[in-house]
C-alpha cells in the first residue's frame, strides 16, 4: 500500500477469523501518525497552503493481503474515536455471508454494500461523539497533554474512504 497523501490520516486493518462460524475480529496493523505542528494545528495541503507535501507527506509501503480494510479519513474521525472504538464499529456490520463464492460482479456489488455500511457507521458513530460535551476523545486526552481543559468531542469535517484489499480476478478487471 503506498499512501502519501500527507493531507489525511489512516489505518490499515487486517481480517483475524476467530472461530468456524467466521466471526471476524478487526486488528489493527498499522496506523499512522499525527501530522500537525502543535496542538489543533494540522498540516494542510489545501491551496494557498504553506504546508508542503514533499516535505511532510508520509511514504510507506506495507504488506496487505486480500480482506484487509484500509481507513483514509480526515481527523474528523481520529480526534473522535480511538482506534478500538473504529474496529468495534466495524464489527457491528458482519461481512456478506457467502460473498466468497459468489462470481466477479455480485462479489463487488456485495462487498461494496458493505463498505457503504460500514462507512455510514463510522460516519453516525464518529458525528455522536463529535457532538458530546462529556465523552472521553482522543482530541480531548491530546488537549489535556497540551495543558488545557477540554471535555468531549471535537466538531469537525469527517471524510472516511475505505478501501478492501481483493485479489484482481475478484475484481472481473
Amino acid at each position: 500500500v503506498r499512501m502519501d497523501d500527507g493531507t489525511k490520516d489512516w489505518l490499515a486493518l487486517d481480517k483475524l477469523i476467530c472461530n468456524p462460524e467466521m466471526e471476524i475480529e478487526w486488528v489493527p496493523m498499522y496506523k499512522s501518525f499525527e501530522m500537525q505542528h502543535y496542538f489543533n494545528c494540522p498540516v494542510q495541503m489545501g491551496t494557498g497552503s504553506q504546508d508542503n507535501p514533499q516535505k511532510v507527506a508520509e511514504t510507506m509501503i506495507l504488506p496487505v493481503k486480500p480482506g484487509d480494510l484500509i481507513i483514509t479519513a480526515t481527523d474528523g474521525l481520529f480526534d473522535n474515536l480511538y482506534v478500538n472504538d473504529i474496529t468495534t464499529l466495524i464489527s457491528k456490520e458482519p461481512l456478506p455471508a457467502g460473498a466468497a463464492g459468489l462470481e466477479s460482479e455480485a462479489f463487488v456489488s456485495s462487498m461494496r454494500s458493505w463498505i457503504y455500511r460500514v462507512a455510514e457507521k463510522l460516519g453516525a458513530g464518529t458525528t455522536a461523539t463529535a457532538l458530546s460535551s462529556v465523552q472521553r476523545t482522543p482530541f480531548s486526552i491530546q488537549a489535556k497533554r497540551a495543558g488545557l481543559t477540554y471535555t468531549g468531542g471535537k466538531m469537525d469535517d469527517i471524510t472516511i474512504i475505505l478501501s478492501m484489499v481483493c485479489e484482481r480476478s475478484r475484481m472481473g478487471l
